[in-house]
């Protein structure tokens, strides 16, 4: 799942256009089908990417290349990679990783299902607001060290920057720690390379009150406070103690990098650099205590600055667990708000704003209760990749609630292309003459991956009918398949099938549209 979401941003950041990757990710998560071709189209749907889903061939895609997302077989859910280059039968893609496959390979692997897309023209972007807090917080981080660079020697500086590194990186973790919806390229780099596969396993010390990513975080903040505290007199030993502390942890940094490799069997990149800067300023013990300070000594000024900033860490670790957990909560709200808060008043403002289309529904497919005040109008097509999984919805409703479902078929009205729609006509024929057997053949097109058009002769009212409904669209400005209409107005782009049954729900206890 987390695959998809990078190969959906990594596709997006190819057009520059703008958005905002934050509120991608939540509209991708908070989407009933993600991972899904569905939850994909809707995420180019908000930013009118122009698109078509097919069923093709690998030729398509070698004219495509870039600007496609192609569909990986996969047993447990959907998967989704791009197209990154194709030369000398060999493919190369990424699916959270990149791999380089023989064209062969590929083919094994590919679904045969692709979206393809019209690049966009506009090329701008855009800082999201946890950017510019970033910006900010490094502006002031940034100030604070020139202050401090006027009254010390740079030697000294160098301490207190790398601890800023080192709260930044804590930070991270703690975030990952407290929001499951956060995501970092940084920290999920491929299969291996995974922050919070580490992060979520139980290396917590000191019960469960505090993680290891708290401890990081309270002896940075603790080191560059003592740093910023110290007078000229008592810099030195204060660094070479913070040295000291530094050298004594290595050991357990030996441990954890142990526990990585042989038992989580994944990195993470954020305590690896932690234990890289707790390396470099162990050493600097060993500067400071030859060139620099011939015995250890602890003053009383040492041991209240030490004291203090600690307090001082403590204080601002409950702050910054109390932002973290009120921004995963607003993750949280805001998933669950994309999710639809299903209440009737939002559902008839939706259902009036929208314009009333008519198809002919009198003569279309119908299948449910008839006598239904609610009509679910699906445009679909047996060459759509995802009309299979909207019928079996709608089957699935159909048998719950007292529903009027129309089926609309989508074709080709070009006299060349006509024997695309044999298929079309075929079941709109089998639906006059045997409804049964078309309700059969409609659940069994739901479960196999290609159907047989059997040998059938269809009326001419039935073609009538067909091209008739095909020129109705055409006028409507429905140019893509599926499309889903209830009661004559176009579901939004932002509502599911899947989101049917709560809609259902609400609608039925007033039955009134």
């Amino acid at each position: 799942m987390e695959s998809t979401l990078f190969v959906v941003l990594r596709f997006i950041d190819r057009y520059k256009i703008l958005y905002d990757k934050e509120e991608i990710r939540l509209r991708l998560m908070s989407d009933p089908q993600f991972p899904s071709l569905l939850s994909v189209a809707n995420i180019l749907d908000y930013l009118h990417i122009s698109y078509k889903p097919v069923q093709t061939s690998l030729l398509t895609l070698e004219t495509f290349k870039l600007d496609c997302l192609v569909h990986l077989k996969n047993n447990h859910h959907s998967s989704f990679a791009i197209i990154e280059s194709m030369r000398n039968d060999m493919v190369t893609y990424y699916d959270g990783d990149i791999h380089t496959i023989s064209t062969k390979d590929f083919e094994e692997r590919w679904s045969k299902i692709a979206i393809l897309v019209t690049p966009p023209i506009s090329q701008q972007t855009i800082l999201s607001n946890h950017k510019r807090l970033l910006y900010a917080i490094t502006s002031i981080i940034l100030g604070a060290l020139l202050i401090f660079i006027k009254s010390q020697s740079f030697l000294w500086v160098i301490p207190a920057f790398v601890c800023c590194i080192g709260i930044l990186l804590s930070f991270q973790l703690m975030q990952i720690e407290a929001d499951k919806n956060h995501y970092s390229k940084f920290c999920q780099v491929n299969s291996k390379i995974n922050c919070r596969k580490v992060v979520i396993k139980p290396l917590r010390i000191f019960s469960y009150h505090v993680s290891l990513a708290e401890c990081n975080f309270i002896v940075y903040v603790a080191a560059l406070a003592s740093c910023l505290l110290a007078s000229k007199e008592t810099i030195v030993y204060i660094q070479l103690y913070i040295s000291l502390f530094s050298l004594c942890l290595l050991p357990l940094l030996v441990l954890l990098v142990a526990y990585q490799l042989f038992v989580l069997k994944h990195w993470c990149l954020l305590c690896l650099c932690l234990s890289s800067i707790y390396i470099m300023m162990g050493c600097c013990f060993i500067y400071y205590r030859i060139c620099l300070i011939d015995s250890l000594l602890f003053y009383k000024e040492i041991l209240s600055i030490f004291f203090f900033s600690l307090f001082l860490a403590l204080v601002i670790l409950q702050f910054s667990k109390k932002h973290l957990n009120s921004l995963a909560q607003y993750k949280r709200e805001k998933i669950t708000s994309l999710r639809f808060k299903r209440n009737q008043s939002i559902i008839q403002q939706f259902l009036c704003e929208k314009d009333y289309i008519d198809l002919n529904y009198e003569n279309a497919i119908l299948l449910g209760d008839q006598n239904s005040s609610i009509t679910i109008a699906t445009i679909i097509s047996p060459y759509c990749p995802y009309c299979k999984a909207i019928v079996k919805e709608m089957f699935n409703l159909s048998n719950v609630f007292p529903i009027k479902w129309n089926i609309i078929w989508d074709g080709i009205i070009s006299l060349q292309n006509q024997h695309i729609n044999n298929q079309q006509l075929y079941w709109e024929e089998l639906y006059k003459t045997d409804k049964w057997t078309f309700i059969r053949e409609l659940q069994k097109f739901t479960k196999k991956e290609d159907f047989l058009l059997p040998s059938c002769n269809v009326s001419e009212q039935t073609k009538l009918l067909f091209y008739n409904r095909l020129n109705l669209l055409k006028q409507s400005n429905i140019d893509k398949n599926p499309t889903v209409l209830i009661n004559g107005r176009i579901l939004s782009e932002y509502y599911s099938v899947s989101d049917f049954k709560y809609i259902l729900n609400d609608i039925l206890e007033t039955n009134e549209i």
